[in-house]
């Protein structure tokens, strides 16, 4: 059993985030479920657990096209959620030719049993937290990026939405947070991000 990392961080590094999903995409012979996985939980922000609990009928119409929004309920706090998906389009479009190419007919949009040739349907069920866990300890250790669980995704897009927009309330909106401290935390917001931020300002108004 893998250990556990206890300081998950978010990717704030872009050539770190892309050598991450590379190493999700090749390095693995489901390395496309991987990576849409990766990609799903950074653009939605929602828990690893609630990502891979997605199933095919929330994501895509009766066309086959993904939806704007999914409504679901978050595992941890049993609330209803609405996320907005759009941003994720292309890739959703693209994984649906892929799974169609490969006739994987699991209702789950990430399945647990997976072959790049065929789909073997033993039991239907997702991807299991602890098996990705693993996933991303394998890609920690392939990469060296020491820091990496299944927390990574969620605070990586929690990241990348506050460097964009700087709007703390927003993040903490989006992860359900009541404090700004957890939050700034979550976001890996330490003394060296302060320093930086400080240097950069203009004092002379």
């Amino acid at each position: 059993m893998a250990t556990k990392v206890e300081n998950v961080q978010p990717i704030k590094d872009k050539y770190k985030l892309h050598q991450v999903e590379e190493t999700l995409r090749k390095d693995f012979q489901a390395g496309t479920r991987n990576l849409m996985i990766f990609r799903t939980g950074i653009i939605t922000l929602l828990r690893c657990s609630d990502v891979l609990s997605l199933k095919m009928n929330d994501i895509y119409d009766e066309n086959g096209y993904p939806v704007d929004y999914i409504h679901i309920k978050d595992q941890k706090t049993g609330k209803q959620n609405d996320i907005y998906i759009k941003p994720l389009f292309n890739d959703l479009i693209e994984y649906r030719r892929y799974r169609l190419k490969h006739h994987i007919k699991s209702i789950y949009l990430f399945p647990s049993i997976w072959n790049l040739n065929h789909y073997r349907k033993i039991k239907d069920h997702p991807i299991s937290r602890s098996r990705f866990y693993n996933i991303l300890k394998k890609v920690s250790q392939n990469t060296g990026i020491r820091y990496l669980g299944t927390h990574t995704m969620r605070k990586t897009g929690a990241y990348i939405v506050y460097q964009q927009t700087h709007n703390i309330a927003f993040v903490m909106h989006k992860l359900n947070h009541s404090n700004e401290g957890v939050t700034m935390r979550y976001l890996g917001i330490d003394n060296d991000s302060d320093k930086r931020i400080l240097d950069s300002i203009k004092w002379n108004l």
